[in-house]
């Protein structure tokens, strides 16, 4: 369940939450036969579209990037037990 993606010229606090969050999601009902890789890929590329909405007046930037994370980790848990009983 290790990932082999390699992301040398991202932060490695920013990666470690993508990580956290996609092995938590893996483990999750629903996900068992999702690669590890795509949802890393999918936390990032959410990540990115959120970056422009950053404002450091609110917030750290590392709080601001597990917000980010953690929120599309939960959506994507929702939309699938939304599926599930449909």
């Amino acid at each position: 369940m290790k990932s082999k993606n390699k992301y040398r010229s991202i932060n490695p606090l920013i990666m470690k939450d993508i990580k956290y969050h996609a092995r938590r999601l893996k483990k999750s009902e629903g996900f068992e036969n999702i690669d590890i890789e795509d949802l890393e890929q999918e936390l990032l590329c959410e990540l990115y579209t959120f970056l422009p909405t950053y404002d450091k007046n609110k917030s750290g930037f590392n709080t601001f990037v597990n917000m980010v994370i953690s929120k599309r980790g939960n959506n994507l848990i929702m939309k699938y037990q939304s599926l599930k009983y449909e």
